[in-house]
């Protein structure tokens, strides 16, 4: 056992100093030698950015307003920095474990409790790793991104290991949900879910029914984990998304609520929550659940500055201006500070520009938007393309409005040499003339090639709009793309036309999906 194990690492997380040495000794009468601690997830994300760790040992409970074990590995998987042939255990209570298998891709390989128990921690990691070893060809797959050889690999061990036969069952549903695959998905999750309960299968079969459209069928197994009580960051978060799709934005707003009262430091819950209470109008909440999302971030994979621009919108929409005013400037402030780029620093302004014109302070508007459009040309060309229309929005009907339009000249030039500007321009040019078709794969073009512009992603949704009249037999597949191209934008962030435009599309995906996906 001692010169199996002594070339592994081992990666401890625990506040409790006495419990972490407890651990640490077990772990050293067990052959391993290089064991690291870290007392928050913060600093364990650090380490497992600077080396691999073979086995990670997280307790579930950090303390309050401290990110728990689960969120270590939400975080770690979703940055890629823990492999999947790692051997990842969370230290929880039987009674708090009970509450912990409703996540399908980010559940934890074993379950382990206090006070420590020599034998069984010993039988647990030899398990475990000999699991692991039967599995490094099929997990080997997933970590290169090779998900459709996935389920043939899976097959292929089931038959030499039936012994695994549920836990490769399980690999292979995620990748069929992966490659787009959801009937075969659903189909494998139900199977497994035949003769026992699963909540983790629960979850995948609401995601495989919410890509089909089945919208009231998904949101019955997201409720039915959630008044289990499980805590499920997927069940919550699909479930909202099928709120928000039927335009039951109120109805999203609160159970997020109930969700980040459970589940206070994810961020990804308090960004979803902040930007659907944006929408529903409900404003202050939204600064506030956006201020939560941005200090739970920090330092990890979900850093973002869209979330400062959505938190400074809503500030600039609150009442009570003066402080809303001061919080805002002070929040484009930072941002800049913390991203450093200069694509950042000049939306920073421009927002800064709009509010203050919003406001009616012309002087100020006009001061911090020549300071935006010093910026503007000195981004780089490319850059200056993504960004033209935010800066054509901000100089409408001001003094800078003349010189902006020799310069919008020059980047629509630049812009033909771009693949996306190229494939942009032909699509709202057929759209014009009233060729959909075409404009719809143009649009689809520029947004394979540039998945971040938002206005390309609003164009390809109304180009799908007008395909839906003109070819209402393929109108599912096409809705339910533009779902899923509405899910990705933040709305916060979108200047006031995009809001404008993204409302009108959602409200009529809202009336069309639920009479399409009843007939699925």
């Amino acid at each position: 056992m001692e010169n199996r194990n002594t070339g592994k690492s081992v990666l401890i997380v625990d506040r409790s100093h006495e419990d972490l040495g407890t651990l640490r000794s077990c772990l050293s009468r067990l052959g391993f030698a290089s064991i690291m601690p870290a007392s928050s997830v913060n600093m364990a994300l650090s380490l497992m950015r600077e080396m691999q760790f073979d086995l990670v040992f997280s307790v579930y409970e950090m303390g309050d307003g401290q990110k728990n074990g689960l969120q270590l590995l939400q975080e770690a998987n979703h940055e890629k920095i823990l492999s999947v042939t790692s051997c990842f255990f969370l230290i929880v209570d039987q009674e708090t474990s009970e509450v912990l298998h409703g996540s399908l891709e980010n559940s934890p390989d074993h379950f382990i409790a206090k006070p420590y128990d020599f034998p069984r921690l010993q039988t647990a990691i030899e398990k475990l790793m000999r699991m692991k070893k039967v599995l490094a060809s099929v997990e080997g797959l997933i970590d290169s991104g090779k998900l459709e050889s996935v389920p043939q690999a899976c097959d292929q061990v089931m038959g030499q290991y039936p012994g695994l036969h549920q836990y490769l069952l399980r690999i292979k549903a995620i990748a069929l949900l992966g490659q787009g695959e959801y009937e075969q998905a659903l189909l494998l999750f139900e199977s497994m879910t035949k003769s026992r309960e699963l909540p983790w299968a629960e979850v995948g079969k609401g995601m495989a029914c919410y890509h089909l459209g089945r919208f009231k069928q998904a949101a019955g197994y997201f409720h039915r984990l959630i008044d289990q009580g499980q805590v499920s960051l997927e069940a919550y978060l699909w479930l909202a998304r099928c709120y928000r799709d039927s335009c039951e934005l109120e109805r999203a707003v609160m159970l997020l609520r109930k969700a980040v009262m459970l589940q206070p430091c994810m961020p990804l819950l308090q960004a979803e929550l902040a930007d659907l209470a944006f929408q529903a109008g409900q404003y202050p909440l939204s600064v506030t659940a956006y201020q939560e999302a941005i200090q739970y971030a920090k330092h990890s994979v979900f850093q973002t500055p869209e979330w400062y621009f959505g938190c400074a919108r809503a500030l600039g929409l609150c009442n009570g201006q003066g402080q809303a005013e001061r919080d805002m400037v002070e929040l484009l402030e930072r941002v800049g500070m913390e991203f450093e780029t200069l694509e950042v620093k000049f939306i920073a302004k421009l927002m800064a520009s709009v509010f203050y014109r919003e406001s009616g302070n012309e002087q100020r508007q006009l001061q911090i938007l020549q300071d935006a459009w010093r910026l503007y040309q000195s981004l780089p060309q490319s850059e200056q393309c993504e960004r033209m229309e935010l800066m054509a929005d901000a100089v409408q009907d001001t003094e800078l409005a003349a010189g902006f339009q020799e310069r919008r000249r020059e980047v629509n030039k630049w812009m033909l040499e771009l693949p996306w500007g190229r494939h942009n321009l032909k699509g709202m040019a057929a759209f014009k003339k009233g060729d959909v078709k075409l404009a719809y794969e143009c649009f689809s073009a520029a947004q394979q090639t540039l998945p971040t512009h938002m206005s390309i992603a609003l164009n390809r949704v109304q180009a799908s709009l007008e395909l839906v009249k003109q070819d209402p037999h393929n109108a599912l597949p096409l809705l339910l793309a533009c779902a899923d191209i509405m899910r990705g934008i933040n709305f916060a962030a979108l200047t006031r036309s995009q809001q404008s435009r993204y409302t009108r599309f959602s409200e009529r995906c809202a009336q069309l999906l639920p009479e399409l996906s009843a007939n699925t």
